[in-house]
């Protein structure tokens, strides 16, 4: 018989949300982007499918988020997955208007195209705030984990 005990893992929250919920949301708010970016160009007679990029890249959060809700036992996994998706798209968001940007001389009234950008800045922000947010809950939930097993 095994002396351990289980410690139950304390649901990592942001501001009393649940991190599954944040997920969630979050991938709405990419969604929302890539919808608005689209309708904006096609608005404008340049229509392009490439401004639903932020709204495909929203599907694996959503889908990490309901999973996430959906399985408890696996929460800390998917959310460490998420974090991880969250960090490439933060990186690619970022980096791609930082390169747009880089070749027009920083000037934005060269951009060839300021929307793409503009949705590129956007997406990568959104990004890196809830990679920042998920890094918080992460170390956040690891101190109630210690202060529960220091308790015992």
């Amino acid at each position: 018989m095994s002396t351990t005990q289980h410690v139950s893992q304390p649901p990592s929250t942001a501001g009393g949300l649940p991190m599954p919920l944040i997920t969630i949301v979050f991938a709405a708010l990419l969604f929302g982007l890539g919808v608005t970016m689209y309708m904006l160009a096609s608005g404008a007679g340049a229509a392009s499918r490439t401004a639903l990029f932020p709204a495909v890249f929203g599907i694996p959060f959503l889908v990490l988020g309901l999973l996430a809700m959906a399985l408890p036992k696996q929460r800390k996994h998917l959310m460490h997955a998420s974090a991880a998706v969250a960090t490439l798209v933060t990186l690619m968001g970022l980096g791609m208007a930082a390169a747009s940007l880089a070749r027009a001389g920083f000037d934005v009234n060269q951009l060839a195209r300021p929307r793409a950008v503009l949705a590129q800045g956007i997406m990568g922000s959104l990004s890196l705030g809830y990679v920042l947010l998920c890094v918080k809950t992460f170390i956040d939930a690891r101190k109630a984990r210690q202060a529960a097993g220091a308790s015992r």
